[in-house]
C-alpha cells in the first residue's frame, strides 16, 4: 500500500528529527543547506541519508500516485525538481535520479505555502 509506505516514511522523518542536523549545520535557519558552510561531517553525512531516503520515496510514491491525484502529485515531483520526462513508471528505482542536497531549498518555502492554501479552503 502506497500510503502506509507515505505514513511510514512522514513517521521515520519526524523521528529522525533532520532540522536538529540543519541546525547544528547551519548558523541561521534560514540559509541553504551546502557542504560549503562549516559542518560536522558525521552529522552532514546523516541529514543527506535522513533527506535521500524521504526524498526518493516521496519522489517514487508520486509517480504511482500521480493516476490518482495527478495535481498534488505532479505539485511536489516539480518541487523535487523531477523531469517532467522523468515522471513515469520506467523511473521508480531508487538510485535513478541523482539526489542532490540543493534540490532541497525549494522545500521550505513548499510548505509553508501549502499550509496556508490549506488554511484558506
Amino acid at each position: 500500500n502506497i500510503l502506509k509506505v507515505v505514513r511510514m516514511t512522514n513517521k521515520y522523518f519526524a523521528d529522525q528529527k533532520p532540522w536538529v542536523f540543519i541546525k547544528k549545520l547551519n548558523s541561521s535557519s534560514d540559509e541553504d543547506i551546502s557542504i560549503e558552510n562549516n559542518y560536522d561531517q558525521n552529522d552532514f553525512i546523516r541529514l543527506c541519508q535522513i533527506l535521500y531516503l524521504t526524498y526518493e520515496t516521496l519522489r517514487i510514491s508520486s509517480i504511482f500516485l500521480t493516476p490518482i491525484i495527478p495535481n498534488s502529485t505532479n505539485l511536489l515531483l516539480s518541487k523535487l525538481n523531477i523531469n517532467e520526462s522523468n515522471r513515469n513508471i520506467d523511473y521508480i528505482n531508487f538510485d535513478y535520479h541523482s539526489f542532490n542536497i540543493d534540490n532541497l531549498n525549494n522545500l521550505k518555502t513548499f510548505f509553508i505555502k501549502e499550509k496556508q492554501h490549506f488554511k484558506d479552503h
